[in-house]
């Protein structure tokens, strides 16, 4: 019997950094790669398919985020894009708007770092199946966006390929805490699941975008799967997550 192994490419110009990462993953689960520049990177995406891709931002010869623009600029809707990084002069919410499915903090452990690539080497509606035991557990806020599946932006929510941005702030969440939620998305339809708040972005006259809050989705329940399902392969957006409504 033929295994079948998710290709998994790892980038870092730190070699100890790319032994710790690999040494993380299951060798019968995964086929590895490994790159030290973005360049290189390149190279081996142009002759080879991978499930995800994990990179570090700053590197020479081809950082991560040039490796993202380039590989965005062909390829808008994969492979999955995981950041692991201990800094970024770019914040999650331009991460997600440029493209970039993910991002992990240096240091991680292996339990985070795995449950990470595993869930990103998945099929998105196999990903947002799987129900976690928290769920009941965690606080829930209503959202109100009639007709966001017909125009991709409604009411207070924009969806990506990934999660949403809604200008609704839930209080006594904070960033990557996980919180439940229901949406009248309109025509007696709601849907129902949970998330991961990434970020919140709050009212400043120093910042002229809409304050408001991503949630990457990390659960929809069965009858609110096949309405996401379908409005993403009618839209096909580009961002995980958007910056705003517009």
């Amino acid at each position: 019997m033929t295994t079948s192994y998710k290709k998994v490419l790892l980038v870092d110009d730190e070699p100890f950094i790319l032994n710790v990462m690999k040494s993380y993953l299951d060798p019968a689960i995964y086929e590895i790669d490994t790159a030290s520049s973005g360049q290189e990177a390149l190279e081996l995406i142009n002759a080879k398919t991978y499930d995800c891709i994990v990179t570090d931002v700053r590197m020479p010869n081809g950082n991560g985020h040039e490796l993202l623009n380039t590989l965005r600029e062909t390829r808008k809707l994969g492979p999955p894009i995981m950041f692991a990084t201990g800094f970024s002069d770019i914040p999650p919410e331009e991460l997600m708007a440029r493209g970039a499915d993910s991002f992990i903090l240096k240091p991680f452990n292996s339990d985070d770092f795995n449950k990470e690539v595993g869930r990103l080497v998945m099929p998105i509606a196999e990903r947002l199946s799987i129900r976690p035991n928290y769920y009941e557990a965690i606080k829930g806020f209503e959202i109100s966006a009639p007709g966001v599946f017909k125009t991709g932006s409604a009411g207070e929510v924009a969806f990506g390929r990934g999660g949403f941005f809604t200008t609704q702030q839930p209080e006594g969440v904070r960033a990557n805490q996980n919180i439940r939620f229901v949406m009248n998305i309109g025509d007696g339809k709601t849907l129902k699941g949970c998330g991961r708040m990434l970020w919140a972005r709050r009212p400043s006259t120093l910042n002229p975008a809409r304050a408001g809050t991503g949630i990457l989705l990390e659960y929809l329940e069965p009858d609110s799967l096949p309405l996401y399902i379908s409005h993403l392969e009618r839209a096909t957006p580009f961002f995980v997550i958007p910056r705003d409504l517009a």
